[in-house]
């Protein structure tokens, strides 16, 4: 159902929530990614779309957008919010998402976003926020377009996505005490996302194949290839394939080629499967789909590959609906995305699952939990996990041992943002936690938890405008199904 406002093109919609395959998610935007459950908040049209990139919009927890719609029936007191809101608050709107944060944890990194509605396009810029005091400084300047940034792994550098003067997504490199940021990449099809490679002087990417040029009269052929593909596609999609970029070199080098590809996503669409390297620098983890096909995304499977001789292997028998494979600090395990029993095919329930690099039975480590997530990072100790997904009428984070129960982040009325991958970070190092959030009557910001067992404390406050709207009253729904109960 949708709710519709009559001044200013500013759309506001209710997204239900409910269990969807791989292959036909819903659209989300980076930084951030959208939320069943959440409502979106955008200007009149996106910006362009890049490789790598997807239209920028705010995000805001459905209780808040909704209570924006309603007519503020609190009792008035002399410390109350005094201003109506008005579409004019709107503009004001600013979104926080994208999170990173640095290996030693006293630094994180947001893309912060505004509409623009002279231009007719939301504009992001990074910002570096000192977590122990909430600081904010402005990393970059002018880009407009900015997602994925991640810390090297000594943490001075900061890599991340910004498109080039062919608005095609390269990867940028910034000092962080110092310095202009430089392009390390020029891929004549962009860059879809990368990892630091554990030394932290070379980054691998995933990069679309370029097109085969035709020449004479096979420039005017119309015939194509029936394949499993998407009905509304015109063309030829290529596959996605690894490739490496040294920090001290002009060049990138390709890892993979072949007619398989590497997960992709149809835009606009969540994001795939990123690349994750072994604590030795010698393996890459990656999702791998036998062909460039949307009707074959189904058959995805985790993979790894031996950097030095380019031989692939698979830890699991498994060839359907792996995904997100990500190394434990070791090295010896990895975890990654399978749903309950395999059963793609009947109603998704998303788990995530532990297997040994050198082989043995894989297994799921959040069958108890028994919730649908959508997010796994190690913690420092590589004995657990953070994970997270949808939990009640809210999104829910545990720390997941590899062997024993999980235990839930008192996270209190704070929604974090995201869906298919939640927009929360937790140091390699410190094992700091820090995510973006939003409540009710305050729109997202950005907050920290400086232990599993700590509280949520706010460090910005990019919305602070809020503070003097006099917003409605609302209360939290939920019921027992018939068929099924959290």
């Amino acid at each position: 159902m949708g709710l519709q406002t009559v001044r200013e093109n500013v759309r506001i919609t209710w997204i239900l929530r409910k269990p969807i395959s791989r292959a036909t998610r819903p659209p989300s935007p980076l930084p951030g990614r959208l939320c069943g459950g959440y409502v979106i908040a955008s200007p009149p049209s996106p910006p362009l779309l890049t490789s790598g990139m997807q239209p920028l919009r705010v995000l805001l927890p459905a209780t808040f957008a909704l209570s924006l719609l309603a007519t503020p029936i609190a009792a008035q007191s002399s410390s109350a919010p005094s201003h109506k809101l008005t579409l004019e608050h709107l503009r004001k709107l600013t979104g926080v998402s994208g999170v990173e944060i640095s290996p030693d944890g006293r630094t994180a990194v947001v893309a912060v976003s505004h509409p623009n509605y002279a231009t007719d396009k939301t504009e992001a810029e990074l910002f570096a926020v000192d977590v122990s005091n909430g600081t904010a400084r402005q990393l970059t300047f002018g880009r407009r377009t900015v997602a994925a940034a991640r810390f090297s792994p000594d943490g001075r550098t900061l890599a991340f996505l910004s498109p080039d003067s062919a608005y095609h997504a390269q990867i940028w490199l910034l000092p962080m005490h110092s310095g202009e940021s430089r392009r390390l990449t020029s891929q004549q099809n962009g860059v879809e996302h990368f990892a630091w490679r554990p030394d932290g002087r070379a980054i691998a990417f995933a990069s679309t194949d370029s097109t085969a040029t035709r020449d004479g009269e096979a420039k005017f052929l119309t015939t194509f290839t029936f394949g499993a593909q998407d009905l509304f596609l015109r063309n030829r999609l290529e596959p996605q394939h690894i490739w490496l970029a040294e920090l001290d070199s002009t060049s990138s080098r390709r890892l993979t080629s072949g007619s398989w590809s590497l997960e992709f996503v149809l835009p606009p669409g969540s994001s795939p499967s990123e690349l994750s390297w072994s604590s030795d620098g010698r393996t890459i983890a990656f999702a791998q789909v036998p062909a460039p096909e949307s009707g074959k995304l189904d058959s995805v499977h985790i993979a790894l590959l031996d950097v030095a001789t380019g031989k692939m292997r698979t830890p699991t028998s498994v060839r359907r609906f792996e995904s997100n494979p990500v190394f434990a600090p070791s090295g010896r395990q990895i975890a990654y995305w399978y749903p309950r029993e395999g059963r793609g095919d009947l109603g998704w329930v998303n788990e995530i699952w532990v297997v040994d690099t050198d082989g043995g039975a894989p297994r799921s480590v959040t069958h108890a939990l028994d919730r649908n997530l959508f997010g796994a990072q190690w913690m420092p100790d590589g004995q657990s996990l953070l994970v997270t997904g949808n939990d009640h009428t809210g999104v829910g984070a545990w720390i997941q041992p590899v062997d024993g129960a999980a235990r839930r982040l008192e996270t209190g009325d704070l929604v974090i943002n995201g869906a298919f991958g939640y927009d929360i970070a937790v140091a390699k190092k410190s094992g700091a936690i820090v995510f973006t959030a939003s409540t009710p009557t305050t729109p997202s910001e950005l907050y920290v938890m400086d232990t599993p067992t700590s509280k949520p404390r706010k460090l910005t406050d990019f919305n602070d405008w809020a503070k003097e709207v006099a917003l409605g009253k609302y209360e939290r729904v939920s019921w027992k199904s018939d068929a099924w109960s959290p």
